[in-house]
């Protein structure tokens, strides 16, 4: 099921991959979410959070990465400055692509296939990993070492993430995330056996998402107070506003396709106007509820060492998954 279909009319085209939901809605909603968690952390923190810029500060995201647009791009002598711009260029490009082309944003993705929930995860975690060449490529002890502990953070969570996806995929015997998301609310209220593996799985799912973010208590890469700001220290001006604006598209991602995996949208299979708004609507609220609990979660913890992770992962989250998996399955050949 897709909606290719729009490329038989030109400006319905030009809507889609432009407009809505293409890159001016992904850029526009992916603003909005860095402002929401800046305030909603901030709140946490008995702070104010983005004021003054525009209505509740809402317009600060897009007036800070206008400002970096502009500031002085600072380039040490010694980096590789191709591989640093091609790498902060292709990552947004690839997260842009992935959002407005496989998230089921009206219940049905613009494109679907079989595996592409695999393909999807996968493609994400490598453009995360591709920051890594933005801290090696320059020759400085507080990028090195940040890019490698990256590295190690993508060893630790990776595998724990990929075995949690399998956890709705075998929930709905589909390997599409679009075929995926049109299941899930109804074999979560027509099984309720399921419910106890699934919530484990989106909990821990969640914590991964986390790390994969580089996000407290998991900001191990650029640990402030210990290698000043890791694998990007040497990243200004306008580079630093497009690492920003990656860094937003990953928390939107996160947010929307968690929401699609784990939660789904119910009116897949019903293509009305109204049903796109209502799939639209609910998934935007499904991944701003998730996203709540990752700052809830960023605002009280505080930063563990890279050890600490790995242990985490490779001890406790790595073990619990597979136990999940297994009673999954054998929930689903007691009920199918």
């Amino acid at each position: 099921m897709s909606l290719l279909w729009v490329f038989n009319d030109p400006i319905l085209a030009i809507i889609y991959l432009i407009l809505f939901p293409g890159f001016i809605f992904i850029l526009i909603l992916s603003l909005i979410f860095e402002w929401y968690k800046r305030k909603v952390i901030a709140r946490m923190h008995s702070r104010m959070g983005p004021t003054y810029t525009g209505n509740r500060g809402m317009l600060q995201p897009f007036a800070d990465f206008i400002k970096l647009l502009f500031k002085e791009d600072i380039r040490v002598q010694e980096a590789d400055h191709p591989v640093i711009d091609l790498t902060l260029l292709l990552a947004p490009a690839i997260m842009i692509t992935l959002i407005a082309i496989f998230i089921p944003w009206f219940g049905t993705p613009f494109y679907s296939f079989t595996g592409d929930v695999i393909i999807i995860y996968m493609l994400f975690s490598l453009v995360s990993t591709l920051i890594f060449l933005v801290g090696w490529s320059v020759k400085s002890p507080f990028t090195r070492i940040g890019a490698l502990r990256l590295l190690l953070q993508v060893a630790g969570f990776d595998i724990a993430s990929l075995l949690l996806l399998a956890v709705p995929i075998a929930e709905t015997g589909s390997l599409s995330i679009a075929s995926i998301a049109g299941q899930m609310p109804y074999i979560l209220l027509q099984k309720p056996l399921y419910l106890i593996p699934h919530a484990i799985a989106f909990i821990l799912f969640i914590v991964s998402q986390q790390a994969e973010m580089e996000e407290d208590p998991f900001d191990i890469p650029h640990a402030e107070t210990e290698i000043v700001a890791g694998h990007v220290t040497e990243i200004s001006g306008r580079r630093l506003a497009f690492l920003n604006f990656f860094r937003d598209l990953q928390l939107l991602f996160v947010g929307v396709f968690t929401g699609s995996i784990f939660i789904g949208v119910p009116f897949q299979g019903i293509q009305t106007p109204f049903t796109w708004i209502g799939n639209l609507l609910i998934l935007l609220i499904e991944a701003a509820l998730i996203l709540f609990i990752l700052f809830v979660i960023e605002a009280a913890a505080a930063r563990i060492r890279i050890s600490d992770l790995l242990e985490f992962f490779w001890h406790n989250v790595i073990p619990i998954s597979m136990v999940i998996i297994s009673l999954t399955l054998i929930i689903k050949g007691i009920v199918g």
